[in-house]
């Protein structure tokens, strides 16, 4: 399951529940990863193009062996057109 939320707060900002997800092995009955986080995403002019850089913090609840605990992404995109 992925759960999915997103809040605009204006001026081309926003939040969100980012890459989140909740993983069940049902062979074994257990949680391998419950992946929650946020991300913050604010649009910018720079010169004649529109960029949106964006900043995410995923925490793995269930630490199970092969899975990171904690994911810090960052990025940023062209958006096209103008």
């Amino acid at each position: 399951m992925q759960p999915i939320a997103s809040y605009q707060l204006g001026g081309g900002r926003s939040v969100s529940l980012g890459n989140s997800a909740l993983v069940y092995d049902t062979q074994r009955s257990r949680w391998t990863s419950v992946m929650l986080g946020a991300n913050y995403r604010a649009g910018r002019d720079v010169g004649r193009h529109k960029w949106r850089p964006n900043v995410e913090v995923d925490y793995d609840f269930r630490n199970v062996s092969g899975n990171q605990e904690w994911v810090l992404r960052a990025g940023i995109a062209l958006l096209l057109p103008r």
